[in-house]
């Protein structure tokens, strides 16, 4: 796993827009139980890759996996409203804005 990782990192090195290499290592991050780590790299990727739906779709879901789900609704929202017609990330708002207590922003 540690030599996925060390992939996964020379990729990002060698072009830090290259998005599924962010995207791998926060998976295989996750997978270890590492959150904050994988939360780190998705943070990266969105500076990298400032538009990027997955990126923020991901993040969002990890946020909120890990407790920040506040966090986690207010980037899935913003997100959203920049994308209207993307129903996958309504769809995570939607998941997550209850849960947050937030669940009227989830139908604005």
């Amino acid at each position: 796993m540690e030599q996925a990782a060390q992939r996964f990192r020379q990729a990002i090195e060698i072009d830090a827009t290259f998005v599924p290499a962010y995207l791998a290592l926060a998976d295989l991050l996750e997978s270890t139980g590492d959150l904050a780590e994988a939360n780190r790299v998705l943070g990266l990727a969105t500076e990298h890759a400032p538009g990027d739906r997955e990126v923020i779709a991901r993040r969002g879901v990890l946020l909120a996996r890990s407790g920040a789900v506040q966090a986690a609704t207010d980037l899935l929202v913003t997100a959203a409203r920049a994308r209207p017609g993307d129903l996958d990330l309504w769809s995570r708002v939607l998941e997550t804005a209850p849960r947050a207590g937030a669940f009227p922003v989830a139908l604005a």
